[in-house]
């Protein structure tokens, strides 16, 4: 606690030169002393959290800790103190004509109250919103990111998980693991419920009971594998906290509990007898929450992230939560507070879903002849594995700097050691290297040949072990970023123990699959049974999650529900249908959980092969739902569907048995759009609209000019200027610049297409090949608009399809099916039949509607009939298109009623088709009045 001395050394050597522990910048302060006074009121933490980073002997400089002033960290004051003012950040959030309010941090900070009630577990009653550092995580990723021109949030799928949805989805993992442990305790699900109360004080178990609940929850292993800014295990720290206050108020099962772990865990009798000492003064001194969150934190909860800030901020969260908790005594040394834990080895950087690096895979590290690999065997890697956990648990304890770099060593060189054990089983020309090398008396001689028979060994097996091992001690010392995260070697004493982590938690990052495709070919190489080449990213978390679960594990996620019924989620769907058993599903629909265009669900499975009939239990959230008391909620809407009845190919139906044996039935009753003669596209897409597409002023102008013009003006329809059985021309034009005109033919619009060619030159460039600059993106079905054929927009409700001969040609915002029975077709598409069995498998509504995409409106089954019972059909169709192309019809109540009568008509025709029961046409119609 003192400035740098400004004394000099033997040739003006100053001896705190490159230290980062000592004050600097002594020149710049009024009263020296009187800062030292102030900052001597700090008592010091530890938490590893504000190390400085900065790495002097490689030139590193993160947290610019220097006097070099390229390195030195430029922060105006204004970042900290100014008043409120509007700001256009527009570029930064990817946003148009938005006005920011800004303000500085310390003025922003000082707005707050940093207040909390001690006496509650969960951080409901910080006075501070609980959720600020994960609001700051989310905006921190929104910062401009140059290399991919869009916000970082959006590059990464980043998105911060409401407080609600956290409680919802740790409650019932907790109780899943719970009842997977204690089946055998009566009426266990109605005591976990009262259990997890707030408004029931009661322990609900006995104490023998109680015992064994604090012993599993001692026990558990939880992890986050895209931890964010650790939403999900603080969410658990705080239940589980919160659980332990009732089963063991005064913590003496859970102080047992610890002092029995290190009796049976920890060999060293000086350890042993420090880290029980260390327990009872806990126990004695400190507020009972602090000792229950300091060893679930050190023992039970861990995360990994591919973001390094994402790391810092989770270890942020952690270390706050136990400071609240930290009892004070100004009178005494450093004011009674206990150093708070190093958690560089709880919650790490990494790529989740990589376990491979230079041609190694980690966590695939089989014996060729032994079968599967024994994490549990009583061998020389067990024994390593177990020391490799007591130094990483001797390395959170520990406050000095030099003595946690010498711990972080031995984490390093154990972490090898366990790798080269790996190796040994693997290969048996690597172990015959240690053999021989141990019978070579001379150190330095030993260690020579070791060196060359590794590099012999790297030769013939196709990576370099040299470098693997000098790498994977940069990463544990945080000089490199992690492309990818051995999960059963920095996580090795999990596996030993049990195999894997009881529970698993995410929100994983949604990023589609465009964004991916340098990472497609490893996850195909890793063997990804879930893999497709179209899949987004999450789906490849939940396979994770799977392998890094024990058996009977459970795993919970909040993700994008497009993988029950898109076509890159067959996969998925049958590795949950065979492998797992799906203990909860709820699909989220159209209600967003996330300031994000992406619809959710939850899910959680247990890692174990569902028994026959077993009834999977699932809940859909209509839009009734207001947003609050999501438990309740999803207890009166939930229902049960048998998961050996799921299909795979068609999609997940969250629906009651009676529906799906109607969905069956209609599939049955017709055949496939798609394997009628027919075809299905999708509208234009230009490449920049607002100078292919104009209005009528603009397309009168060019023609004035040029009457040739209108050889390549096509009328064109918007998605929003079609609806069911009608559409209004709004007088937009499209210019018909096809691949290969010779655009010079037509002056005018030669002329007109020139104001933009930079800008067209510039789309062309950054989006396809080739392309001269006046031509539309290629299309080789541009004469399919000019036929006739059937027009629907993109994203409506419920089926709104329209007949149309006039050859308009249609924006990328709706779809045209041509080829024959046109109005028979639209008569069936247009029916109450084909809105049920759509609603039964597309994605789930948006606020806008569905997607009346191809991969849906394709699947629809309709029945083949006779042209003559065609015609009945076709007759209706007329008389409405009739009615409906007359101008005043949108305002003519009485047209429209007589168009509503003739739908009738046809409805009743089509449950006809399908023969439908009064039941059945019962279900149909209170299904779409929702």
């Amino acid at each position: 606690r003192t400035f740098r001395t400004e004394i000099r050394g033997y040739r003006g050597y100053n001896p705190d030169f490159g230290k980062q522990n000592v004050y600097r910048y002594q020149e710049h302060f009024v009263n020296p002393k009187e800062m030292q006074r102030y900052f001597g009121k700090i008592p010091f933490l530890n938490g590893g959290l504000f190390e400085c980073l900065d790495d002097k002997a490689t030139g590193r400089y993160l947290d610019g800790f220097t006097d070099i002033k390229k390195y030195q960290p430029k922060l105006p004051n204004f970042l900290f103190f100014s008043e409120q003012q509007i700001a256009d950040l527009n570029a930064i959030y990817g946003t148009k004509n938005k006005q920011y309010k800004v303000q500085g941090l310390i003025d922003i900070l000082s707005s707050f109250n940093f207040t909390i009630d001690e006496n509650v577990p969960d951080d409901q009653d910080v006075a501070l919103d609980p959720e600020l550092l994960g609001k700051v995580f989310e905006n921190l990723l929104a910062s401009f990111n140059p290399e991919t021109a869009t916000t970082a949030r959006k590059a990464t799928g980043s998105y911060y998980t409401p407080r609600e949805i956290v409680d919802y989805m740790v409650t019932e993992s907790l109780k899943a693991y719970f009842k997977a442990h204690c089946a055998h305790l009566h009426t266990v699900d109605n005591r976990l419920d009262a259990l997890f109360s707030r408004t029931n004080e009661e322990n609900p178990f006995d104490r023998q009971e109680s015992k064994e609940m604090v012993k599993l929850i001692g026990n558990l292993r939880i992890v986050d594998p895209a931890v964010g800014s650790g939403a999900f295990p603080m969410g658990a720290l705080n239940k589980l906290v919160f659980i332990l206050s009732k089963l063991d108020p005064h913590s003496i099962l859970w102080k047992e509990a610890q002092i029995k772990a290190v009796e049976a865990n920890v060999p060293d009798p000086l350890v042993q007898r420090e880290l029980k000492k260390h327990i009872e003064k806990q126990f004695s001194e400190k507020n009972l929450d602090y000792g229950r969150k300091l060893y679930l934190i050190q023992k039970c909860i861990y995360g990994v992230d591919i973001q390094q800030i994402a790391v810092e901020i989770a270890k942020l969260r952690f270390f706050i939560a136990l400071l609240v908790d930290a009892s004070i005594d100004t009178t005494k040394d450093n004011w009674d507070i206990q150093a708070l834990p190093n958690l560089d080895f709880k919650i790490m950087q990494g790529n989740s879903l990589i376990s491979e690096f230079l041609g190694i895979d980690f966590d695939n590290l089989k014996p060729q002849t032994h079968g599967t690999f024994d994490f549990i065997s009583f061998d020389k890697e067990a024994a390593l594995v177990k020391e490799f956990e007591q130094t990483k648990i001797s390395f959170q304890y520990e406050s000095e700097r030099d003595k946690k770099e010498e711990l972080r060593e031995e984490v390093e060189e154990l972490m090898i050691r366990i790798l080269e054990e790996r190796l040994k089983k693997k290969y048996a020309d690597f172990e015959q290297i240690e053999k021989r090398a141990e019978r070579i008396p001379n150190p330095k001689a030993r260690e020579e040949y070791t060196r060359v028979e590794k590099e012999k060994f790297s030769k013939k097996h196709g990576f370099n072990l040299t470098e693997i091992e000098k790498q994977l001690k940069e990463f544990t010392s945080k000089q490199k970023i992690r492309p990818f995260f051995p999960w059963k070697l920095y996580f090795a004493e999990v596996f030993a123990e049990k195999g894997g982590f009881d529970i698993v938690l995410a929100n994983p990052p949604y990023v589609r699959q465009e964004a991916i495709k340098n990472l497609k070919p490893l996850f195909e190489k890793a063997g990804f049974k879930v893999y497709n080449a179209t899949s987004d990213l999450y789906t490849y978390f939940y396979e994770l999650s799977y392998n890094i679960l024990a058996l009977n594990g459970v795993s919970c996620f909040i993700s994008s529900n497009k993988w029950m019924r898109a076509k890159y989620g067959k996969n998925l769907r049958r590795f949950f249908k065979e492998r797992t058993t799906v203990r909860n599903l709820i699909d989220f629909g159209g209600h967003k959980v996330f300031t994000a265009t992406v619809d959710t669900n939850i899910l959680l499975f247990q890692k174990k092969k569902p028994e026959r009939e077993y009834k999977l239990p699932y809940a859909s959230i209509s839009t009734d739902f207001t947003g609050n008391d999501l438990t309740c909620y999803i207890k009166q809407k939930q229902a049960e569907l048998t998961q050996e009845n799921l299909p795979i190919d068609s999609g997940w139906t969250l629906a009651g048995e009676k529906i799906l044996q109607l969905k069956e039935k209609i599939k049955q009753m017709g055949k496939p759009l798609k394997d009628w003669d027919v075809n299905i596209y999708r509208g234009i897409t230009t490449g920049l609209n607002k100078v292919f597409i104009i209005d009528e002023k603009t397309k009168n102008e060019l023609v004035r000019k040029d009457k040739k013009s209108l050889e390549i003006l096509k009328p064109i329809l918007r998605g929003r200027d079609v609806d069911k059985w009608y559409y209004r021309f709004k007088k937009f034009y499209l210019i018909y610049a096809y691949t290969g005109i010779d655009i010079t033919r037509y002056e005018a619009i030669y002329e007109y297409l020139k104001q933009y060619k930079s800008e067209l030159e510039q789309v062309w460039e950054a989006k396809y090949d080739k392309k001269k600059w006046y031509e539309l993106r290629g299309c080789d079905y541009y004469e399919q608009f000019e036929k006739e054929k059937i027009v629907w927009q993109e994203i409506s409700e419920k089926g709104a399809y329209q007949y149309d001969a006039s050859k308009y040609y249609i924006t990328n915002t709706a779809y045209i099916l041509v080829g024959n029975y046109i109005k028979y077709l639209i008569s069936v598409l247009n029916s109450n039949v084909c809105d049920f069995f759509f609603s039964q498998i597309s994605s789930s509504l948006s606020i806008k509607g569905a997607r009346h995409i191809k991969q849906y409106v394709e699947q629809l089954p309709i029945p083949i009939i006779p042209e003559k019972d065609q015609q009945l059909f076709i007759d209706l169709v007329n008389q409405i298109l009739a009615v409906t192309q007359d101008p005043d019809y949108l305002q003519n109540l009485t047209k429209q009623a007589h168009v509503k009568d003739l739908e009738h008509q046809i409805d009743q025709m089509v449950y006809n088709l399908y023969n439908l029961t009064k039941e059945e046409i019962k279900i149909v119609e209170s299904l779409l009045a929702r």
